[in-house]
């Protein structure tokens, strides 16, 4: 789906905002230093994996594109690392796994080296630690 929502922890209420311009399931999504929220990959409608990229800015309730991923993936995870850009884990379409990092300030992505010992990270949680390590889980 396109739909989007924000919680407000102070009233504990869901607000429908501007919807996405390319409906998906199976993204990633994470807050940038700046507050924007950055909406990766997924699958489209026909389950064709994706590799666009949004980004939404709540002052102004609206979302831009941004530069595509190297690789479309699926049911990945990331995470804002403390330097701002942003560390995407996860497998491409053809199941091999990849990481790449996102940098908001140029648009532009680059390929990350894949940790030893890392195994398929589908469906995964990933956050980024106060020390600048990043844990992924599942």
């Amino acid at each position: 789906s396109a739909e989007a929502q924000v919680y407000d922890p102070t009233s504990d209420r869901w607000t429908a905002v501007a919807p996405m311009e390319t409906p998906r399931i199976s993204h990633s999504a994470s807050t940038l230093a700046d507050g924007r929220a950055l909406v990766c990959g997924g699958r489209t409608t026909g389950w064709k994996t994706i590799a666009e990229v949004e980004i939404y800015d709540p002052r102004s309730n609206t979302w831009t594109q941004a530069a595509p991923m190297p690789v479309p993936m699926l049911a990945h995870t990331q995470s804002t690392l403390n330097d701002g850009r942003v560390l995407v884990c996860g497998e491409d379409a053809k199941g091999v796994p990849t990481m790449c990092t996102y940098n908001p300030e140029t648009d532009q992505w680059t390929a990350a080296a894949l940790p030893k010992g890392l195994v398929g990270t589908r469906y995964a949680s990933q956050t980024t630690l106060a020390d600048g390590r990043v844990l992924v889980a599942g």
